[in-house]
């Protein structure tokens, strides 16, 4: 090999080399933007699907002539959802179906008490829990759909595998 060929080859070399690096360095910055934004979307989902519980307790300390505007934030609260619904399922069916799951049990939790409350008269200010009231535990609710979103946003293969296998099927 002459001196001229093995001086272009270094240079083609480390060429190749910094273009390698530079592509490589993108292709990590767009994938961790790409999570930061997934990541922020399904806390943001997470915080309008436990919303819903807290209807319980606006509705357990209204005041009198509250009523249109709890009745207003209900609907704010499920457009919420509906929008978060509709985003998470353009990234994810699965985690659609783990996002439905979350706001079908948080409601099943809650309907009943929210129906009861809104029976009871209005308590007198201000208005505090009373001993008798009782609590939904939605916690173990928001854990499985933080596994999945943990799951979802792992660069490890088999945890994404993991959130598929929990979420085949139909949302039931």
């Amino acid at each position: 090999m002459k001196e001229g060929e093995r001086a272009l080859l270094i240079a083609v070399i480390g060429a190749s080399a910094t273009i390698f690096v530079a592509l490589y360095g993108a292709l990590a910055a767009y994938l961790s933007v790409r999570r930061d934004r997934r990541r922020a979307l399904y806390g943001e989902a997470t915080r309008a699907a436990v919303a819903w519980n807290e209807q319980l307790y606006r509705v357990r300390r209204r005041r009198e002539g509250d009523e249109a505007s709890l009745v207003e934030h209900f609907h704010h609260v499920q457009g919420e959802i509906a929008h978060y619904q509709a985003w998470i399922g353009s990234e994810s069916r699965f985690m659609k179906r783990s996002f439905d799951r979350l706001v079908r049990e948080s409601k099943r939790a809650t309907q009943s008490l929210i129906n009861e409350a809104w029976e009871h008269p209005i308590r007198p200010l201000p208005g505090n829990a009373s001993s008798s009231d009782e609590h939904p535990d939605l916690d173990d609710l928001a854990a499985a759909f933080q596994r999945d979103v943990r799951g979802h946003l792992s660069p490890q293969p088999w945890r994404k595998m993991a959130v598929v296998w929990r979420n085949r099927g139909k949302a039931t």
